[in-house]
């Protein structure tokens, strides 16, 4: 009596491109395959995980800093000192 082929089985033939019943050999070349890309594709999303953060990170730090200097400069202007006035102050 032949096992009926399961709907799996059947989805995995087709995505690999098997033809004819499903041997042995032909599982364990699938599980190789599924196996590797699995791998492939788990370190690729780790490392597009990371470079992600560090592009959010970069950007909202240089976002920051710029607000920062934006901030700092107007009231600078509105306190009317002026950057000699700043680095070189005068002793009295």
């Amino acid at each position: 009596m032949k096992a009926k082929e399961t709907r799996f089985e059947k989805y995995m033939k087709f995505w690999y491109g098997i033809s004819g019943p499903l041997d042995e050999q032909k599982r364990q070349v699938m599980n190789q395959i599924g196996n590797r890309a699995f791998f492939i594709f788990f370190f690729a999303h780790g490392w597009l995980e990371k470079a992600w953060a560090f592009f959010i990170f970069f950007f909202c730090s240089r976002l920051v800093r710029k607000s920062l200097s934006i901030f700092l400069f107007h009231f600078l202007i509105l306190s009317s000192l002026t950057f000699s006035s700043i680095i070189f102050p005068e002793y009295v």
